[in-house]
């Protein structure tokens, strides 16, 4: 009887727990600016290719305003994406952009994907990968490229524009034209 007791109140303390996390995520994610972000991460991305399940570095910017963060700061800065490639069940496509000059003094062009979510639990992140330009993953093990990229985007998020707003019109246009001409058009 004693055991049962003490693992009802375990159970009620973890409960309480839960709920007092996720209301101290989403205090952190409302005092986020529009330009900032809690913390960085770098995380493996899964995807499924003709059956098999491939794992890509990502680097992740989290708690931001917004999970389109990265994608409008690439379509402010580099025009509209190439692809838009969609995860199954997902709405949201991963972005990606071909033949990027990232850095003005460096003439190697990448390939960049950028996808962001955690709206559902309130941990709203936004995220990039890069590769070259047969696809492989160029954060794999190059501590220096992936430190570069991480401050290149730290400073583009840090100077993002939020009075450009043309992004969220082609986005909506194209992903969910439903969505756009019920409530963006």
């Amino acid at each position: 009887m004693k055991q049962l007791f003490l693992i009802i109140i375990i159970l009620l303390i973890n409960s309480c727990k839960t709920k007092q996390d996720l209301k101290i995520d989403k205090n952190s994610l409302l005092n986020n600016s529009n330009n900032d972000f809690k913390n960085i991460t770098n995380e493996k991305y899964l995807a499924v290719v003709n059956n098999d399940t491939i794992s890509i570095n990502q680097i992740k910017y989290n708690y931001v305003y917004s999970a389109f963060l990265l994608n409008k700061i690439m379509f402010d800065k580099f025009g509209k994406w190439d692809e838009a490639r969609f995860k199954k069940n997902e709405r949201h496509p991963v972005l990606v952009w071909k033949n990027v000059q990232l850095f003005p003094n460096h003439e190697t062009n990448y390939m960049i994907a950028t996808y962001g979510g955690g709206e559902e639990d309130h941990k709203i992140y936004t995220s990039v990968m890069v590769f070259d330009e047969d696809g492989k993953d160029l954060l794999a093990g190059n501590l220096t490229l992936r430190n570069d990229v991480n401050e290149y985007f730290t400073e583009l998020i840090r100077k993002n524009d939020e009075n450009k707003k043309k992004f969220y019109s082609i986005y909506w246009r194209d992903v969910d034209p439903d969505f756009y001409k019920k409530y963006i058009k």
